[in-house]
């Protein structure tokens, strides 16, 4: 996520956060496309997951 995140930046893509932000669940970024709709990217850490 870090990496898309640097690469989407460096195409012109403005995000909410100067940094990717971390969770609990793992990490997420968030912008908004040029109508306005947010879009939120998240990456679930490893070992995460309900089932184990």
């Amino acid at each position: 996520m870090r990496k898309d995140f640097e690469v989407l930046r460096q195409r012109g893509v403005t995000f909410d956060e100067p940094e990717p932000e971390d969770y609990p669940f793992g990490v997420r970024i968030e912008t908004a496309d040029p109508d306005g709709n947010r879009i939120s990217l998240r990456q679930q850490r490893r070992g995460n997951r309900a089932d184990g």
